[in-house]
C-alpha cells in the first residue's frame, strides 16, 4: 500500500491507492483481455525523458510520467526503464493511472474507435511493467469521445473508474464503472442523470474502503469543485459543506482533490481545499486543510496557510511538506521567491526551509517546484518545471530539504 500522495500531478492523473474491501459483482469483459509482454529496451535519453510527474514508492523505487510514456526506476530516480503498455498512450487528457505499489499499476486509456468515437481499455500490471494485461470498458457507443477522468484502487481487486464524456462548458456528466477482479471487468454503477443522489458530476474519486469514497468536481466550468460522499460504493452521493475557519467570510470553498487516508484502516484523513476570496485579490487567497477522525463523516479546519500553494506531498497524517511561492502571473520568467515548508503535527504549526544554493540558482532563473515527493521525513524529491522546452529537472534531498543534489535521469 501505498502511503502518500503528492498534489498536484501534471499530466497525467495519478490516484492513491488505499487497502481495503468490496462487495461488489462483475459481469463479463465484453472482449477477451490479453496478455503483452513489453520491449524493455533502454531507448530513453537524457534529453528525450522529458519527466513530468514522479511517484516513489520507496528511497528506491518509483514511477515516472514523461513524454506519453510511463517509466520506472530502481535506484532511486539515477536510471529510468521505459515500461509502457504495447499500445500508444498517444492522448494525454485520454490517460489517467493509480499505483499500488513497486510493482503494481493501472492504467486507463482512451483510444480511436473508428465512426463509434473512442473506447476506454485499462491496462494493468504486477510485475513491475515487464507485461501487462488488458481489458476494455464497455461504454456506450455513439459516436461521442469519452475520456478516463480518474482511477482509484483500494487493493489489488477493488477500484473504481470514472469516465467522462466530451461536453460543453455548462455540463460535467460523469459514468462511475467498478470492478472487484484487478481490473479484469468492470460495471458502470452510477451516471449523472440528475436524478435524487445520483453522481453529481464527472470528477476525482478516492474511496477509504469498498463503501465509503468521495467525488470532487464541478457541474460547470464557472463554479467551484465541490465535495461529494458516497457510503455505498459509489450507488448514491450526498455532498458535504465545508465551515469556513474564523476570520474568512465573503468568499468560496474550492475542494482542490478528494481526501486522503493514510492507513489501511486508519479515520484520520486530510482534505486539501483553496479559499477564494470575493475579491479575488492574490493576497487574500489561501490554503485550507481540513482533517477528520471519523473516516471523513466531519472535517474541522487547520490554520490557512498564504500564499496559496497546491503544491504538498502528506507522508502520514502528521508529517506533511508543502512549498509555498509568491504569486506570479502565467508565463513569468521573473525569479522565483518560495520556501519549503514542513509540519509534524498534522497542520498545527510548520517550520520553514529556504532553498540552498542548487535549488535557489534554478527558481532565479524563473523554474518553479511542480511537484514534492517524499519517501519519508529525509528522503524526497523536488521536480522543477523548465522555462522553456528543455526538460525539466530533478533534484534529490536525503537531509530533510536542507540540501539539493540534481540528479540527471537516464
Amino acid at each position: 500500500m501505498e502511503k502518500k500522495i503528492s498534489i498536484p500531478v501534471a499530466v497525467l492523473i495519478i490516484s492513491l491507492l488505499l487497502v481495503g474491501c468490496s462487495g461488489l459483482s462483475m459481469g463479463k469483459p465484453a472482449e477477451p483481455q490479453t496478455n503483452q509482454p513489453v520491449n524493455t529496451t533502454d531507448n530513453t535519453s537524457k534529453e528525450a525523458l522529458g519527466l513530468s510527474s514522479i511517484r516513489m514508492v520507496t528511497e528506491t523505487t518509483g514511477w515516472a510520467l514523461g513524454n506519453g510514456r510511463i517509466l520506472r526506476t530502481i535506484d532511486g530516480g539515477n536510471q529510468w526503464e521505459d515500461i509502457t503498455p504495447p499500445e500508444k498512450l498517444a492522448n494525454p487528457r485520454g490517460t489517467t493511472l493509480a499505483f499500488l505499489d513497486a510493482n503494481t499499476v493501472w492504467v486507463a486509456t482512451s483510444t480511436e474507435d473508428g465512426s463509434k468515437g473512442s473506447k476506454i481499455i485499462v491496462f494493468r500490471t504486477n510485475n513491475g511493467g515487464q507485461s501487462w494485461q488488458s481489458a476494455p470498458v464497455s461504454v456506450e457507443n455513439n459516436g461521442a469521445e469519452r475520456f478516463p477522468r480518474s482511477l482509484n484502487f483500494i487493493d489489488s481487486e477493488r477500484g473504481w473508474l470514472m469516465i467522462e464524456p466530451d461536453h460543453g462548458m455548462n455540463s460535467s456528466p460523469g459514468q462511475l464503472f467498478a470492478t472487484t477482479d484487478s481490473g479484469a471487468t468492470w460495471s458502470k454503477i452510477s451516471i449523472t442523470d440528475g436524478s435524487q443522489n445520483a453522481l453529481p458530476f464527472g470528477g476525482t474519486i478516492r474511496f477509504r474502503n469498498s463503501a465509503t469514497g468521495w467525488v470532487v468536481g464541478a457541474n460547470t466550468s464557472t463554479t467551484r469543485n465541490k465535495l461529494y460522499m458516497t457510503r455505498d460504493g459509489g450507488l448514491t452521493w450526498q455532498q458535504q459543506k465545508l465551515v469556513l475557519p474564523n476570520g474568512f467570510s465573503g468568499g468560496e470553498i474550492d475542494v482542490v482533490s478528494p481526501p486522503v487516508f493514510l492507513s489501511t484502516d486508519s479515520k484520520e484523513g486530510i482534505l486539501m481545499t483553496t479559499f477564494v476570496p470575493e475579491s479575488h485579490k492574490t493576497i487574500e487567497y489561501a490554503t485550507i486543510f481540513y482533517v477528520t477522525q471519523d473516516g471523513g463523516l466531519t472535517w474541522q479546519s487547520r490554520k490557512p496557510v498564504k500564499p496559496e500553494s497546491l503544491t504538498i506531498d502528506f507522508i502520514n497524517a502528521n508529517d506533511w511538506w508543502h512549498w509555498r511561492s509568491e504569486h506570479r502571473d502565467t508565463g513569468s520568467t521573473a525569479p522565483v521567491n518560495g520556501k519549503l515548508y514542513h509540519t509534524s503535527n498534522g497542520g498545527k504549526t510548520w517550520s520553514e526551509t529556504n532553498p540552498d544554493k542548487t535549488l535557489q540558482e534554478l527558481l532565479q532563473k524563473g523554474q518553479n517546484i511542480m511537484e514534492l515527493d517524499f519517501a519519508d521525513c529525509k528522503i524526497g524529491w523536488v521536480l522543477v518545471r523548465s522555462k522553456d522546452s528543455s526538460p525539466n529537472t530533478l533534484l534529490k534531498t536525503t537531509d530533510g530539504g536542507n540540501t539539493w543534489t540534481r540528479i540527471y535521469p537516464k
